[in-house]
Order: C-alpha cells, then structure tokens, then sequence
C-alpha cells in the first residue's frame, strides 16, 4: 500500500516541478493515489480471508 501511494506522490511531485500541474492539481493526484493504495489494501485483504 505504501509502495502505491509513494509512487503516486512521487510522480505528482515530478510534474509539478516538470511544470505539467499547478499545485492543486498535484494535490488531486496524491489524494487519488491514496484512495488507490487503500483500495489496494482492501483488495489484499478481502483475498487474503479466502
């Protein structure tokens, strides 16, 4: 879960330095990859209590 949402913050990061985002939209691509991570983690666990 930390991977995914390190790799999302870390790409939000790079476009907005890159001057492809402004900083709220750099904020909307962390907050989406940290929704990802966590449905990630729900995904692992509903499979893990098969």
């Amino acid at each position: 879960m930390k991977e995914t949402q390190q790799i999302w913050e870390q790409m939000a990061e790079l476009l907005l330095a890159e001057g492809m985002l402004s900083r709220e939209e750099a904020v909307r691509l962390k907050e989406k990859g940290r929704k990802q991570a966590v449905r990630e983690k729900e995904g692992q666990d509903a499979g893990s209590h098969l």
